[in-house]
């Protein structure tokens, strides 16, 4: 046959859990049509010799929903050996826009993104007009989305924080099936953000039962991860149970020195929901840091959502208020545990610095220094909170249900701009830090440790001919030198490309090669 790229002489972890095996592949346009004991010839041949070949790796949690709109190379991701990724997460997402809160939902995605100059959210009104901007320029690596619920209900309510009514539900519904018959792989909930934290649990299960009738999933940010997290876990059981909806709960971790080692316990709920014949998983990151705005710092009784008038009476805050800041402050870690990662101020301004640096700065108190941010930021400030423990993280990692997922976005890493900022690690060295933390802990075989980061992943989001080597499949390929993986991004120099990552095929195109971004975008959408 006439190969367009042939790779030789690596060991090929399936996907699947089968068997390593030192195999031959072909490929031809943009599918696996070959998989051979024989030595294989083509007009590219890639010599994997000493190398792991396995399905490019699926990342189910990212925030990259407006990465096709900027110019830059958005290459962090792809350098981890990442070939899918799945946006749309924790509620946030940019459709769809429903008629009569456009403004809303507009100042809802400029909180919540980076968005590029001259960006006009009103040209995409649903994801149709997404999957056209990205048939038309290509990404770096594959895109799919869930539905953000918050753009659901910011369209049916705007933020008022007032039960839904049933034609509210009504509009919600209509859209959301709008949105899956144009390929979104499910919906997602943000519990913590406004407005989704507004959503009681009736509100949750109708549209969770709307997802279950199309067969999708359902993803969760839950309400709490720090000292309710466990009522928390058992509001997202008792969704699933309810609405008999595939759930999968996002970024599982726990939070508060106060809180650690509850893993075994909240292990043990899932457990028991599984065996009752609920579809519930979670996904999870390899690191003891969060990553999110700082308007999490405020309870929703001080902040309903409206950053202008929140602003306007920052000054009102009483000294009752204050305390529960403070509380939240704590819980996240302290003011020395809070890193400013982006500011969106010119010269980054703030950024890579600790809410303690910029308190001995100002001369203020605690709670004073994150008003003082957030009024100069306009709420848009992103921080690093370092909050969690290292046995939580482990026994979360060791369940077989599990998979990895970057809660990251895609971003510049060659190219870097200061746009930006200063970003968790998570962007940049998600994959290859499980990798290496495979190697250095042995969690697991290579074949069961290759199944979370691919076919366990499609499997879970309905991603079909992906996350497997399999004739038949797109060709989406990570081939990567086991015993020198290793990520390089850090908390105070992020933006680092991983070590052993050494091809990356997407669709049938390489788009890594000898550890070197090709300039080629692969991607497409995936629905």
């Amino acid at each position: 046959m006439n190969y367009d790229i042939v790779i030789n002489n690596g060991l090929v972890v399936f996907g699947n859990e089968n068997q390593a095996e030192f195999l031959n592949l072909g490929i031809i346009s943009d599918k696996i049509v070959n998989i051979s004991k024989e030595k294989l010839i083509g007009k590219k041949n890639i010599d994997a010799n000493g190398k792991i070949v396995s399905p490019g790796f699926i990342d189910p949690h990212c925030h990259s929903d407006l990465s096709v709109f900027f110019d830059y190379e958005m290459t962090s991701k792809i350098f981890q050996g990442v070939t899918t990724e799945i946006n749309g997460n924790c509620g946030i997402g940019m459709t769809p826009t429903i008629a009569g809160h456009e403004k809303e939902l507009k100042k809802y995605v400029i909180d919540h993104f980076l968005t590029p100059k001259d960006f006009k959210l009103e040209e995409y009104r649903d994801l149709n007009s997404l999957k056209d901007v990205i048939i038309t320029k290509k990404a770096v690596t594959n895109q799919g989305y869930l539905v953000g619920t918050g753009c659901l209900r910011i369209g049916a309510k705007g933020f008022r924080t007032d039960e839904v009514t049933k034609l509210d539900l009504e509009i919600m519904a209509e859209a959301l099936r709008k949105e899956f018959s144009a390929g979104a792989l499910g919906v997602s909930f943000g519990l913590i953000y406004q407005p989704g934290n507004f959503m009681l649990k009736d509100e949750i299960i109708e549209i969770m039962k709307v997802v279950a009738e199309n067969d999708k999933i359902t993803s969760f940010h839950m309400r709490n991860e720090g000292e309710n997290i466990i009522e928390a876990i058992k509001e997202v059981i008792d969704c699933a149970e309810k609405s008999k909806c595939k759930t999968n709960i996002s970024h599982l971790k726990i939070m508060s020195k106060n809180n650690w080692g509850k893993s075994k316990e909240i292990l043990q709920l899932l457990e028991d929901a599984r065996n009752k014949g609920l579809k519930i998983t979670y996904d999870q990151y390899p690191y003891m840091a969060t990553s999110t705005t700082l308007m999490v710092l405020f309870p929703q009784e001080i902040f309903n959502g409206n950053i202008e008038e929140f602003i306007t009476n920052i000054s009102k805050i009483t000294a009752e208020d204050r305390k529960k800041i403070l509380n939240n402050i704590n819980s996240r870690g302290g003011s020395k545990n809070i890193l400013i990662s982006n500011s969106f101020l010119p010269n980054n301004k703030y950024s890579g610095k600790t809410v303690e640096d910029i308190i001995q700065e100002m001369k203020l108190n605690e709670v004073d220094t994150i008003l003082l941010l957030v009024k100069e930021t306009q709420g848009r400030a992103k921080a690093i909170y370092f909050s969690m423990c290292e046995e939580d993280m482990d026994n979360f990692m060791k369940c077989s249900y599990s998979v990895i997922g970057s809660d990251g976005s895609s971003i510049p890493i060659e190219n870097i701009n200061s746009l930006f900022g200063k970003p968790h690690p998570r962007n940049l060295g998600t994959f290859p830090k499980f990798i290496k933390l495979n190697r250095e802990k042995q969690l697991f075989s290579i074949e069961v440790m290759i199944n979370k980061i691919t076919k366990r992943t499609a499997d879970l989001y309905c991603i079909k001919d992906r996350g497997e080597i399999k004739i038949g499949n797109y060709a989406d390929i990570t081939i990567f030198d086991y015993n020198n993986v290793e990520d390089t991004s850090t908390f105070e120099n992020p933006f680092q490309k991983a070590k052993g990552i050494e091809y990356v095929i997407v669709n049938g195109k390489i788009v890594i090669e000898n550890g070197n971004y090709t300039g080629i975008k692969a991607g497409i959408f995936i629905d």
